[in-house]
């Protein structure tokens, strides 16, 4: 309870003005003393005003009652804090003492959410001996011998998700990794159904000549497994013709400087020789994607050895990588023949919208949210994006899309309901495209709106929660206050401890009775501080004062809320209020539930 005096001044003449407004959870009952300090008689109206300001809004449709709060004072804040985590009206103190505030409520978004999407082919690679802190989504991460990746996933311990460029059909130079600094000029090099010959190298840097033995040049994934074949000065002739393109046993006119494992080259077909009987071979036909084909008796026949493998387009093995600011490791060792890269189709998100696209082991969406995936990028051709329950059944109920995938405008977009999966999957048309994802239902909320602060709140300060702390980033003031009484577009408003005044274009929350309904922001238009006094609420009117005299005045009760307000004929009139204000619940406060229908009111 506080008591003595409640306050006290000495206003201008024939100006009304408030004298004492009364917090909102107490009643004040005091006495009022007014000295007339001049030499003559004046007069002087005292009125009680059970609100401060009327508010007029942008519309006629909100919600409000008496016993409403409303709010523009925001504080952004982190981590955030969750639904269930504070409760509106809890009182919080700041760590430091310096203040404290009432919550409200977070203010949650309705914008939607925009997610754009690439088709990339991404791999994961593994390494060791990390240095000078961790890898990022979106680092260009450069080998020791120049060849160069971008991270799209790193668990910063020892597994990361790569793009690394394969070969175009056209490509005449790229590197490859393992044995390649045995590689010569002349050798061949044969990767999926494709021989290209080495014209020359640099280290691991090769330069080729495309399609050879008549096959075809294509576009090759980045680490796909080399092998080298290298031709010798060996050669022999076709002791028979070969007349049918299956046939596996030809004749030679001397094997002697052939052994089992080599390959031979007629024509434009390569064989692999699996058995040799004096001078008859047991071949595999159409080897190293040659096509297999008939041969004339005396047919040259050229040995070629296999020299081992190498992959395309990928880093050594125990090959440092970095960066580009200080960030290393190593890439663990792998084995050829097993393919060391292997990437494949996958969707890629750009999930805060930077440009940086990423693919995390799996999304989280927040409840009640709307999240509009992009797909614009010409990659997405013919992989529009959908998404499926955690168990694979398809799932449209809150999903649409517009567009064709690939070009301009296209788009899938899912509104996070409570009728949406716990748990989903992102498909398209190929195998594996897409992520696993879950629905979070109790997200951090990072803005809130507080009320009656009292004390200096700034940024940096921090406060507890269930959840833990949070610090206060940035501090939005605003006024505060509570709706006595509300028609239409007009609301009448008494203001919050410490609050300033209500002005055009502030904007709240609407406090709607319906629990979980659709909650608007009202926005002011315009503002009327009036102090003038209805006529049935004057205590006092025209009460004259001699001069050098004093009035007093017991026995008045001003309730939660309301405001004293004070007119003098002559600017000579000192007003006293002296009393005490005590706890009541007269003024019930309702504050918005985000719960569901079934959940009564907070009150």
């Amino acid at each position: 309870m506080t008591a003595g005096k409640l306050a006290a001044a000495k206003p201008a003449a024939t100006t009304n003005t408030f004298l004492y407004r009364c917090p909102i959870d107490k009643t004040a009952s005091a006495v009022l003393n007014v000295v007339n300090q001049s030499g003559s008689t004046a007069s002087y109206r005292v009125g009680l005003r059970d609100y401060d300001q009327t508010l007029t809004l942008d519309a006629g449709t909100y919600k409000f009652r008496k016993g409403n709060v409303v709010t523009a004072y925001q504080l952004v804040v982190s981590p955030g804090v969750q639904i269930d985590s504070l409760t509106p009206g809890d009182l919080i103190t700041l760590d430091n003492n310096n203040a404290t505030f009432r919550y409200f409520d977070f203010l949650k978004p309705t914008s939607t959410l925009t997610i754009p999407v690439k088709v990339e082919e991404i791999g994961s690679a593994n390494y060791t001996s990390l240095a000078g802190g961790s890898f990022a989504v979106g680092n260009t991460i450069t080998g020791a011998n120049g060849l160069t990746a971008v991270v799209y996933f790193d668990n910063s311990t020892s597994t990361f998700k790569l793009k690394i460029a394969g070969i175009t059909n056209s490509s005449t130079s790229f590197r490859v990794s393992g044995t390649g600094t045995n590689i010569s000029a002349l050798d061949l090099l044969n990767f999926d159904n494709e021989i290209v010959a080495v014209s020359s190298k640099t280290g691991n840097q090769m330069t080729v000549t495309r399609a050879q033995s008549g096959t075809a040049a294509a576009a090759h994934e980045a680490g796909s497994v080399t092998r080298i074949v290298r031709p010798t000065a060996t050669t022999t002739t076709l002791s028979a013709a070969i007349t049918d393109p299956a046939a596996t046993s030809i004749d030679v006119t001397s094997a002697a400087s052939l052994i089992v494992g080599d390959y031979i080259r007629i024509g434009n077909e390569f064989l692999l020789i699996g058995q040799i009987a004096t001078n008859t071979l047991t071949v595999t036909r159409g080897q190293l994607g040659t096509t297999a084909a008939t041969a004339l008796n005396g047919a040259t026949v050229t040995k070629h050895t296999d020299q081992g493998y190498v992959a395309l387009q990928y880093f050594d093995s125990a090959e440092t990588v970095d960066n580009g600011s200080g960030v290393t490791a190593s890439i663990s060792t792998s084995i050829l023949p097993v393919r060391t890269f292997n990437p494949s189709t996958r969707f890629t998100y750009d999930l805060n919208n930077s440009g940086t696209f990423s693919l995390p082991d799996n999304i989280s969406l927040n409840l009640d949210r709307t999240y509009r995936f992009t797909q614009n990028d010409s990659s997405n051709t013919g992989e529009t994006l959908a998404f499926t329950t955690g168990t694979g059944t398809p799932y449209t109920t809150t999903v649409t899309t517009s567009g064709t995938a690939g070009t301009s405008g296209a788009y899938t977009q899912i509104v996070v309901t409570s009728v949406a999966p716990s748990s989903f999957n992102t498909v398209g048309t190929t195998a594996n495209i897409g992520i696993s994802g879950t629905v979070n239902t109790n997200p951090l909320y990072t803005t809130i709106y507080v009320y009656d602060v009292e004390g200096t709140v700034v940024a940096t300060d921090s406060f507890e929660t269930a959840t833990g702390t949070n610090t206060i980033t940035t501090v939005t003031g605003g006024p505060y206050g509570y709706v006595h009484s509300a028609s239409g577009a007009s609301v009448k408003v008494s203001l919050g401890l410490n609050s300033a005044a209500f002005t055009g274009t502030n904007t709240f929350y609407d406090s709607p009775r319906e629990n979980a309904s659709v909650r608007a922001v009202a926005t002011v238009s315009s503002v009327t501080t009036a102090t003038d006094i209805n006529v049935e609420d004057y205590l006092f009117y025209g009460k004259s004062l001699a001069a050098n005299t004093t009035d007093k005045n017991s026995s008045i009760v001003i309730g939660p809320g309301q405001s004293l307000v004070v007119y003098s004929s002559a600017a000579d009139l000192n007003y006293s209020l002296n009393g005490f204000e005590d706890n009541t619940s007269d003024y019930e406060l309702y504050f918005y539930s985000r719960e569901s229908a079934s959940t009564p009111p907070i009150i």
